[in-house]
């Protein structure tokens, strides 16, 4: 694959993950913009929008971002390292104090039921040593990488600018709710800012409701927003006024409408969130 300006719309990445057995998905034009989608190819991130399966574990990636997180959109030659960046991937907010400080990595295998651990002793141990600015451990109050930390290191604001990650909440809940019946609940455990408008976010439903109704999200108990549904609707749209950051420990929740509606089952949304 060939170098591109993004969206890269005139390349394609060709992958192969007959070696994992893995899948591929595509998403959104927002899933695409926001790294969603995002991969590692051969020194490269990148994010894609459309995944065509073209024959057993073979894809082509198109609706290309190239060369984010400060990597290097370049031409990339067959038989190129590639991986897919999703939830399977282990993830460390490394502390500054180790960045450029060579560590040591022992991966222990385990059983698909998460037992019979490899004896450690027995694992190949891997040398690298971490680039890049490192997760902030402040003492007080202060601001870095454009994002502002209280005394007790809760995030109070976040700029334009700041390097933050994608994070989503996401949900489903089968049947119709009964009136204000809680679909969802969550106690955070990382900072978490939703947008105004929550743009980039996503509500369906199964079976469409008969009439309007509204599905408040709340924060701690108090309504920060709503997801609604007209009539005979199955796409919902959100109201969300102004951003909201979740700060750890907070009680993120999203309640069925009051009254019931008869015939409004199967609800689903995808919330975009960054942190």
């Amino acid at each position: 694959m060939k170098s591109g300006a993004n969206p890269d719309n005139s390349h394609t990445l060709a992958v192969n993950l007959n070696e994992s057995s893995g899948t591929l998905s595509s998403g959104t034009s927002a899933d695409a913009s926001n790294y969603r989608t995002l991969c590692y190819c051969d020194g490269e991130l990148l994010s894609y929008q459309t995944a065509t399966l073209t024959g057993t574990g073979l894809y082509n990636l198109t609706i290309l971002y190239r060369g984010l997180y400060g990597t290097t959109a370049a031409a990339h030659a067959s038989g190129a390292q590639f991986v897919r960046l999703d939830g399977g991937v282990f993830q460390y907010d490394l502390p500054q104090a180790y960045v450029g400080v060579p560590i040591t990595v022992k991966l222990q295998s385990f059983n698909i039921w998460g037992g019979g651990l490899q004896d450690i002793s027995t694992c190949t141990a891997y040398s690298y040593t971490p680039v890049g600015t490192g997760f902030p451990l402040l003492g007080s109050s202060g601001t870095y990488g454009g994002v502002t930390y209280n005394a007790s290191g809760q995030v109070t604001a976040v700029s334009s600018s700041a390097g933050v990650n994608p994070y989503d909440i996401a949900g489903y809940l089968p049947g119709i709710p009964t009136a204000g019946q809680t679909l969802f609940r969550i106690e955070i455990v990382r900072a978490i800012t939703l947008p105004i408008s929550l743009t980039g976010s996503r509500a369906v439903c199964q079976t469409a409701p008969t009439s309007a109704v509204t599905l408040p999200i709340k924060q701690n108990g108090t309504s920060i927003g709503s997801i609604n549904f007209a009539a005979a609707a199955t796409t919902g749209t959100f109201t969300f006024s102004s951003a909201v950051i979740l700060n750890v420990g907070d009680v993120f929740e999203l309640d069925a409408p009051t009254p019931a509606d008869a015939t409004l089952a199967g609800v689903s949304y995808t919330i975009t969130g960054t942190r």
